[in-house]
């Protein structure tokens, strides 16, 4: 299994919206301490990634548009 640089985990981190460590544990049935230690490097597991990603590309998605709508103004 891939493990991921520090740095890509804390870039991932920053772009998390608030409130998604424990919205990836309820989803997944982890502790919130476990995805903790995932995004700080500590332990590794991709399923707990690749749901930090999709949201971080969401909350992306949001804040393009809402850029995207203030710039038509």
């Amino acid at each position: 299994m891939y493990q991921m640089e520090i740095k890509d985990l804390k870039k991932l981190r920053k772009n998390l919206p608030k409130g998604s460590i424990g919205k990836i544990a309820e989803m997944l049935g982890v502790s919130n301490a476990t995805v903790s230690s995932v995004l700080s490097g500590k332990r590794n597991n991709s399923d707990v990634i690749n749901i930090a990603i999709e949201i971080a590309e969401e909350r992306k998605r949001t804040v393009d548009k809402i850029v995207d709508r203030i710039n038509t103004l």
